[in-house]
């Protein structure tokens, strides 16, 4: 087994350092990314504009709160067993794995109890009774999600997401459709509720089936457990961090807009949002798991290969993103009912803080690829002093609207950090990084002129 992880791990090494072309199991892995979740996206985007018509914006506003709460929930406990799987060299034990799984669904169970113990509180603080009902019932997938077979994490480690794509996107489109059933024939928030649940249930059900690997089965290696603990100590604060970076606007602009203006919003924050998640998953499921090998054949391959797949990974992104800068409004108004159009111009000033994520985040993984998660730690915690700041100066001088701005301005404020912490790994490239700004700042000027 030790023979086999070793040749793997060394065949991956080696394959990073190959010039990039389909065979690439990289090049391979990032089209299906794309792909998937290019697909994922647009099942998403089709169901968001019938299910628009379906339910009312307060129903996706309430639904905005309800993730925030479970994904607060994960965060504030995440120890990073996922990318441990990833990382460590017993990635694809038996004993690691069921240790990990068993680890992740007692940890859940406790998530899913303090998710009830919270329901009421948060009913009173945002004065929806329905909250204290669909917070507990929606929280279940919390459980659901522990106990998805930990073969995902292995299929990720070697780069074989077909099957894994494949699977999120079947269940998704169950969740899709499970959703506008409920909605056509009863149209209120739990109509998103349901179809979640259904969607978490199908997941965990067919990766015991269809991923293959060793059986799920509770079991607790004291061994396993410290490695786990001391890879994921700093990982621990480095997701609460991360959290707050991902939905602090969310939660900040809770307090500034009602449910509906919530909802439009939320419509905003989906379209600018789509292609860094996708960006963010290529980050998350190829490029760590070759930074976790890439040490093998030193600093300048790593840095070549980066360089290559920055570049074709802004080819793919910004153009997108300068479409949505110019012609927000005009975008939104032609997908979405009257009731949505406020999200026109919210879309174009997040596009534009999404430019500066597009640019920014595929070389983030470097520094918990390389095993360095104190340095990742430190960099979240820039991140979000960053983002408390702005939207603290912005919110208290202009309201929501200082709040969005804040939000997207304060994704370049951390540039300077970032290029400190990631230099020492050869991988910051200020050439690309003000060019991508520069090319875009111009496009989108001269298109705002060509419009006027």
């Amino acid at each position: 087994m030790e023979q086999e992880e070793q040749q793997q791990a060394a065949s991956l090494a080696q394959a990073f350092g190959a010039r990039l072309s389909l065979r690439h199991p990289a090049v391979r892995a990032t089209i299906l990314t794309f792909g998937g979740y290019g697909a994922g996206q647009a099942l998403r985007f089709a169901s968001n504009l019938i299910l628009t018509r379906l339910l009312f914006p307060e129903a996706f506003g309430l639904m905005v709160l309800v993730n925030l709460v479970i994904q607060g929930l994960q965060m504030f406990s995440d120890i990073g067993l996922g990318p441990s799987v990833v990382q460590n060299p017993r990635g694809e034990e038996p004993v690691f794995l069921r240790t990990a799984w068993t680890v992740n669904i007692l940890k859940n169970s406790g998530l899913w109890v303090v998710a009830c113990l919270l329901s009421w509180p948060l009913a009173m603080l945002y004065r929806e009774p329905e909250l204290a009902a669909l917070l507990p019932v929606v929280a279940v997938n919390l459980i659901l999600m522990a106990a998805v077979s930990a073969q995902t994490g292995v299929l990720r480690r070697r780069l074989e997401l077909g099957k894994l794509i494949l699977l999120e996107l079947s269940t998704y489109t169950l969740s899709v459709i499970v959703m506008i059933g409920v909605a056509w024939v009863y149209p209120s928030v739990w109509a998103l509720a349901i179809g979640t649940l259904a969607g978490g249930a199908a997941l965990t059900a067919l990766s015991h089936v269809a991923l293959g690997g060793p059986g799920m089965r509770f079991a607790l290696d004291r061994e396993v457990i410290r490695q786990l603990f001391r890879f994921g100590r700093w990982l621990f604060i480095s997701s609460i961090l991360t959290f707050f970076c991902g939905q602090l606007d969310r939660i900040v602009l809770g307090g500034f807009m009602s449910m509906t203006e919530l909802g439009v919003y939320s419509i905003a924050f989906m379209l600018a949002q789509t292609l860094v998640a996708v960006i963010e998953t290529v980050a998350q499921r190829v490029l760590f798991p070759l930074y976790s090998r890439a040490a093998e054949l030193g600093t300048a391959h790593l840095r070549r290969q980066a360089f290559r797949f920055r570049v074709a990974l802004l080819l793919a992104s910004l153009p997108p993103m300068w479409a949505l800068t110019v012609f927000g409004p005009e975008i939104v108004a032609f997908l979405y009912p009257v009731a949505y159009h406020g999200a026109g111009q919210m879309l174009q000033v997040l596009s534009v803080g999404a430019i500066f994520a597009l640019v920014l985040v595929p070389i983030e993984n470097v520094l918990l690829g390389s095993g360095d998660s104190f340095r990742h730690l430190v960099l979240q915690a820039i991140k979000s002093a960053c983002m408390i700041g702005a939207m603290c100066v912005g919110g208290g001088l202009y309201g929501a609207w200082g709040v969005i701005f804040s939000f997207a301005a304060s994704r370049v404020v951390y540039y300077p950090a970032q290029a400190l912490l990631i230099r020492r790994y050869g991988v910051w490239m200020p050439a690309l990084d003000f060019a991508a700004f520069g090319v875009s700042a111009g496009i989108i000027l001269l298109g705002f002129w060509i419009k006027a």
